[in-house]
């Protein structure tokens, strides 16, 4: 599960966050449950400078917690939206396939302007079925697709 816990001060949003206006370019939650009965939930995000980590939970716990993330924005639709994204993670592949009717315009074509999609998300070459699955991500297109330094 990710958590998206803000502390602001009276009249600041979302939409103001430093993080979403200057440094995100990929975000993504989800969960999934395996034909095997394993359950993995997870909550990765990377963007320009450091800004980067990847926390993922089994049923027995934690099985990832880093820092050493890359994404690749793969492709994109006509209005923005991801359509698939590579997550790069401790050396092990991670992929979103955007489900294509399950945009979330509502959330993402606001002020902010991170467009945002829902799909499934895991890693790249794993064979088990999924019995129950959700993956949300956004990203900013107006941010780029490659990290840049923050100076």
């Amino acid at each position: 599960m990710g958590f998206d816990q803000y502390c602001f001060p009276p009249g600041f949003a979302y939409a103001n966050d430093p993080f979403v206006q200057d440094i995100e370019l990929s975000y993504i939650v989800f969960g999934n449950e395996y034909d095997d009965r394993t359950i993995e939930v997870g909550h990765m995000f990377f963007g320009h400078g450091r800004w980067a980590a990847a926390m993922v939970n089994n049923e027995q716990g934690p099985i990832i917690l880093t820092s050493d993330v890359h994404a690749e924005i793969t492709a994109r639709d006509q209005r923005g939206y991801a359509k698939h994204i590579v997550y790069h993670v401790d050396g092990e592949d991670w992929e979103f396939t955007a489900d294509p009717p399950a945009r979330m315009p509502d959330f993402g074509e606001g002020v902010a302007k991170n467009p945002a999609h829902e799909g499934t998300f895991r890693r790249v070459g794993d064979t088990r079925k999924l019995l129950t699955w959700w993956a949300w991500t956004e990203t900013v297109p107006a941010h780029g697709e490659l990290r840049r330094a923050l100076v």
